[in-house]
């Protein structure tokens, strides 16, 4: 079963929210059928016979269920509970949001909306099923991190002093292309990071005061943050790895990060016309490969397996709160395990889902539904060369 969700992806739409009690149970074959696009197989009592079930399961309609001979006082209204599961279908058995729930309708079937707005360069699209991943218990997937992301970026409030440009926000998909590209052979990595180098198209990081990269594998969510140090303290960037559960290998992400950095001043340099006034000394400047440090940062840890997604969008939104205009040494004492209590950041999933809410009452509007196409997970690519959210899916 671990294999299974590790070919498929817990980021990706098509992948089932399963929740994390399907991992010790029986019901990992009832998920792989469902997977295989099969019906849901449920086990009946020990007195209906292998070919009825079998019978039963492909002709339900037409047929009815027939007691193994010899049963005692078998009557078809005692059969009734075991006919109503063995009819689900798998569309049944999705979670619809909890509008649709509350009052039965289809309202939200064919409603989507784009955040923040549909011609906005970085939109993140959401369809009703998206919402699946905030049932209780259940793990947060990429359009959903990616939403809030975004939200952030837009509603934050950023302390005096702090401007919203010093930050920027990558989202969930980056880190998988980075990891790739890294992976490549020597010979190759040039042009591959040529064509990476599209998803900050006219930024230049090393400006920047705070880089976020939320980082997705293994079935688990982590934070990498880079930090530009201010200029008086002397210092290259420092890479920091925030983990609620401690499962991935900091050293591998911080491999891959630095790697990243490496290769984007080596192209910096060679850009004379690319080097405006940074914020750091010449002598670091010059000597930048040399000069990146990497921090494992302490920090609350989920009481659970499943809320890491929520921890890492919380870990960005205090830390937007709390860090100051740029970092130094000193500064990075305000983390550890009492930053804040987990309790608050498991609650975002309610508020997560209130917000989401709010949005598809909005979208419902005719003039903003109207033309919109069906939910789709298909590659594309805009005309200037930058990879939309849907691309990095496939």
């Amino acid at each position: 079963m671990h294999r299974d969700r590790m070919e498929t992806g817990i980021a990706s739409r098509i992948a089932p929210f399963r929740h994390s009690s399907r991992f010790c149970n029986n019901t990992d074959k009832v998920d792989k059928n469902r997977h295989d696009g099969d019906h849901m197989g449920v086990s009946c009592s020990s007195f209906y016979s292998t070919t009825t079930r079998q019978s039963f399961s492909r002709n339900s309609e037409k047929r009815r269920l027939s007691p193994v001979r010899g049963s005692p006082n078998l009557s078809f209204s005692k059969s009734r509970k075991v006919q109503d599961v063995v009819l689900l279908d798998e569309e049944d058995m999705q979670t619809t949001p909890p509008t649709e729930q509350e009052d039965g309708s289809d309202k939200w079937k064919e409603v989507k909306i784009y955040y923040p707005s549909r011609d906005h360069s970085e939109a993140v699209e959401i369809c009703p099923g998206d919402l699946k991943c905030l049932d209780p218990e259940a793990y947060i997937s990429s359009p959903i991190m990616n939403y809030y992301i975004l939200y952030l970026q837009k509603s934050a409030v950023v302390p005096l002093g702090k401007r919203k440009d010093d930050y920027h926000f990558f989202n969930t998909y980056l880190y998988k292309k980075l990891e790739e590209t890294m992976s490549c052979k020597s010979s190759e990595k040039d042009a591959f990071f040529k064509k990476l180098r599209r998803w900050w198209k006219g930024v230049n990081i090393f400006q920047k005061a705070y880089i976020f990269l939320p980082i997705h594998r293994d079935l688990h969510w982590s934070l990498a943050i880079i930090c530009i140090p201010a200029k008086e303290d002397e210092s290259g960037p420092i890479v920091l790895h925030l983990d609620s559960l401690g499962l991935h290998t900091s050293k591998f992400i911080f491999d891959n990060i630095e790697g990243y950095l490496k290769q984007e001043w080596e192209f910096l340099m060679e850009n004379d016309n690319a080097l405006p006034d940074l914020p750091m000394s010449d002598r670091i400047w010059r000597n930048l490969p040399r000069r990146i440090e990497r921090r494992i940062i302490t920090v609350p840890q989920q009481k659970n397996d499943y809320d890491c997604g929520l921890f890492v969008l919380y870990f960005i939104e205090r830390f937007i709160e709390m860090a100051p205009e740029r970092v130094r040494k000193k500064d990075l004492d305000m983390f550890g395990k009492k930053w804040f209590h987990p309790e608050e950041a498991s609650a975002l999933r309610r508020k997560l889902l209130e917000l989401l809410t709010e949005e598809f009452a909005s979208a419902r509007a005719p003039n903003v539904c109207a033309e919109s196409p069906p939910c789709s997970s298909e590659s594309s690519e805009d005309k200037n060369g930058k990879c939309d959210v849907d691309e990095v899916k496939s």
